[in-house]
């Protein structure tokens, strides 16, 4: 940790994977104080598996959290590996589309041991603060945020970060702040449109399958060892072990064109009856209905995402992960992108030229070199789902014949290469090449001279 000079409170709404590693990487790199408002009464994660992909592990071994992910890995982060796609649409028995090897495969895990793992390593400038569930938040002044939580109390910050997900409260605050100061990117007419997440059209069904029963059921069965994307018209399947191989993570797409963008009737995440999941995927091959056998009372999630934003920076304040991008997770891309915004960012605040009047300066450089990217691998996984499902535009009306299922392999396997492969430690290179950039003109306009590195 190097000391900083000049430096400022930090708060971070939410408690989730980018939250933690925000935290992690402001205190691995400064000693500002953290203030992390968790909403719920512990710090919590929805969903049970998820997998890192290269550009992420390299955020990981930075921050110095390798040997921890390692331990609680399926597979070894740095062998190669990769998923095993099928066409599974046949209730006689599907086939092996193609095996997508990365020569730096992903690290599946669950994310209980994830959020364990970050938790251990928050710094000791971070204070946690539970139940704390942010309705919005004033700024004063630059230095003088106010936060308002649900519970009728309010703290003060002088930087805001909003980790709080999908349904961020910290993003529709922005963003109604930014339209009454009449911000030039954001119409105020349509302040809801950027605040408001949108139904995807996906219904995701998820559930953990202990391999034990599995295996006992159906011996050899290939969900136990195999990571595996199980397409169809329409709908599809990804499965694979977390926890050590002990449980499958198992989750079930099902698409529904008619009802994007059209709000969502009910209850975003419920427990559905295994029937209605049997039933939407009854004309799928036997070895995945003998998985979907076994998930006793999944829960059944209304797919939501977030439009484009025009930005995720507005005065001190920032959002990150779902918050900024929330994306179909087709790539698995999701957590992996929260990280990286929260390294990017981390890194930027942390910068001993960053003092309290320069933040703004710094959240201009996150927000011009993670906001096109990640809504640019939000689109990549967008695409990727409809080809798993045959319904992209390059696939409708054509027959799957080897010519065209194999452009349709190229073009996945591309998708999935800019999604995944190395590049956030060049996108921190050309963070700070940009920071220094704005810094030096803010020093010519203020007539100060800064401190060299």
């Amino acid at each position: 940790m190097a000391p900083s000079d000049n430096k400022f409170r930090v708060a971070i709404c939410g408690g989730g994977i980018g939250g933690l590693v925000l935290a992690i990487a402001i205190g691995k790199y400064s000693d500002t104080p953290i203030d992390i408002y968790e909403a719920q009464p512990s710090i919590a994660t929805a969903g049970a598996g998820f997998s890192l992909w290269k550009r992420s592990m390299e955020v990981m071994k930075e921050l110095g959290l390798w040997d921890d992910i390692a331990k609680v890995s399926t597979k070894p982060p740095d062998k190669p590996h990769g998923p095993i796609f099928r066409v599974s649409d046949d209730p006689n028995g599907g086939y092996e589309w193609f095996k997508y090897t990365m020569s730096y495969g992903p690290s599946s895990m669950h994310r209980w041991d994830m959020m364990d793992l970050l938790q251990r390593h928050l710094p000791s400038t971070c204070t946690v603060h539970l139940s704390k569930r942010l309705r919005t938040f004033n700024a004063t002044t630059p230095g003088d945020i106010r936060l308002h939580f649900e519970d009728g109390s309010v703290a003060s910050t002088d930087v805001l970060f909003g980790a709080d997900g999908i349904r961020s409260s910290t993003r529709r605050a922005m963003y109604e702040a930014a339209a009454r100061q009449r911000h030039p990117l954001v119409d105020a007419v349509n302040v809801g449109e950027y605040a408001d997440a949108r139904w995807s059209g996906y219904r995701i069904y998820r559930y953990l399958v202990p391999s034990e029963t599995l295996l006992e059921k159906y011996p050899g069965h290939p969900a136990a060892r195999d990571f595996q994307m199980l397409c169809g018209q329409g709908k599809h399947v990804v499965s694979y072990p977390v926890n050590n191989g002990a449980n499958i993570n198992v989750a079930s797409f099902v698409y529904d064109p008619d009802s994007i963008d059209k709000p969502f009737e009910g209850r975003w995440v419920e427990i559905a009856l295994k029937q209605e999941l049997l039933d939407s995927f009854e004309n799928f091959e036997p070895e995945v209905r003998q998985v979907l056998e076994l998930c006793e009372s999944p829960n059944r999630w209304a797919l939501h995402v977030v439009k484009d934003l025009p930005t995720v920076a507005f005065g001190n304040v920032a959002i990150i992960g779902d918050a900024a991008h929330g994306m179909a997770p087709h790539t698995g891309a999701g957590a992996g992108q929260a990280i990286e915004d929260a390294y990017i960012l981390g890194r930027l605040l942390a910068h001993k030229q960053v003092t309290l009047e320069r933040v703004p300066i710094a959240l201009k450089v996150y927000d011009e070199v993670r906001r096109i990217s990640a809504q640019k691998i939000g689109q990549y996984s967008s695409d990727n789902g409809f080809l798993y499902e045959f319904i992209h535009p390059s696939q409708l009306g054509r027959p799957r014949t080897t010519e065209m299922m194999q452009e349709w392999k190229e073009i996945i396997v591309e998708l999935w290469e800019r999604s995944i492969q190395s590049g956030a430690l060049k996108t921190w290179y050309e963070a700070e090449m940009k920071l220094q950039e704005l810094l030096a003109l803010d020093r010519d306009m203020q007539g100060n001279v800064l401190p060299r590195l």
